[in-house]
C-alpha cells in the first residue's frame, strides 16, 4: 500500500530588512530624476497654450484673429499692440483644447517687442502671407519668419504654420509656389547671416538654421511646419483643423 507523505514547507528564513531598505532606496533614486522631468514637461507644456499670429504689416493677421475668437472678419486697422483673447476654442466644434490667441503687430519695430512678451507661452505659431503680394514683399517675409524660426523658445518646441492669406485674390500664389520662394530667399539670407556673424569676434548666440552643407529646406528647420490656404475673409477651417492637432 502506497503511503502519502505529507511534507510541510520549512519555515522561510528572516527577512532582511536592510538589503529590502537599499533596494527601496535604490529604486527611488533611479525613478526620482524620471518622475521630477515629467512633471517639469507637463508644466512647461501646460504653461504654453498660445496661438501667435506673426507676419508682416497687412497681411491678415487681425482678420484671421477676429474669425478665431468672434467667429466673423471684424473692420481693422494696422496693430500698434497685440490682441490678445482669453483661452477659448479655436478649433473646430469636435475640439474642446481652450487657448489663448495673440495677434502679434506687423511693423517692424514693434514685432520684436512683443514676440519676446509671448513667445515663451507659444504652444503653436500662425505666419500668415498676403498670398497676393508675396512677389514683392517676399524679402520681409523671409526676414520676418528667419527671426522667428531661430529664436530658441520656438525652434524645436511650437509647431507652425505659414498660411498662405487672400486666396480669394486672382493673383494669389499656391502654399507650393510660397514654400520653395520662402526656402530659396531663407537660404540666402541665412548665408549672409553666416558671413555676418563669422566676422563678429566672440561669436554670436543666434540659433542657425537648416543644415550646414545643405540648402534650406523646411523638413531641416527644427521645427514642425505647415502650409495651408484659405481667405480669412471668407474660411479658416483649415486653421482651425491645425489648431486640433497642435
Amino acid at each position: 500500500q502506497d503511503q502519502i507523505v505529507s511534507a510541510l514547507p520549512s519555515e522561510a528564513g528572516p527577512i532582511n530588512y536592510q538589503q529590502v531598505s537599499v533596494a527601496a532606496v535604490t529604486i527611488i533614486a533611479l525613478l526620482a530624476p524620471l518622475v521630477v522631468y515629467l512633471l517639469l514637461w507637463l508644466r512647461r507644456r501646460s504653461q504654453r497654450n498660445t496661438v501667435l499670429l506673426c507676419g508682416i504689416s497687412d497681411s491678415g493677421k487681425t482678420t484671421l484673429y477676429s474669425q478665431l475668437v468672434h467667429s466673423k472678419p471684424l473692420p481693422t486697422v494696422t496693430s500698434m499692440q497685440a490682441n490678445q483673447s482669453e483661452p477659448l476654442a479655436v478649433g473646430t466644434a469636435a475640439s474642446k483644447r481652450r487657448l489663448r490667441v495673440v495677434d502679434l503687430p506687423g511693423h517692424e519695430r514693434l514685432r520684436r517687442q512683443y514676440l519676446d512678451k509671448y513667445k515663451s507661452s507659444a504652444r503653436a505659431v500662425v505666419f500668415v502671407i498676403d498670398a497676393n503680394s508675396i512677389a514683392k514683399e517676399l524679402k520681409d517675409c523671409a526676414e520676418c519668419l528667419y527671426n522667428l524660426l531661430t529664436e530658441s523658445d520656438i525652434q524645436g518646441r511650437t509647431k507652425v504654420l505659414i498660411l498662405c492669406n487672400k486666396q480669394d485674390q486672382a493673383m494669389a500664389k499656391t502654399d507650393a509656389y510660397v514654400r520653395l520662394a520662402l526656402e530659396r530667399e531663407l537660404e540666402t539670407l541665412r548665408t549672409t547671416r553666416a558671413g555676418a556673424l563669422a566676422g563678429l569676434s566672440g561669436g554670436s548666440a543666434e540659433r542657425r538654421l537648416g543644415r550646414e552643407g545643405k540648402k534650406f529646406e523646411f523638413t531641416d528647420s527644427g521645427c514642425q511646419v505647415d502650409f495651408a490656404c484659405c481667405s480669412a475673409l471668407d474660411d479658416v477651417t483649415c486653421v482651425r483643423q491645425w489648431l486640433d492637432r497642435v
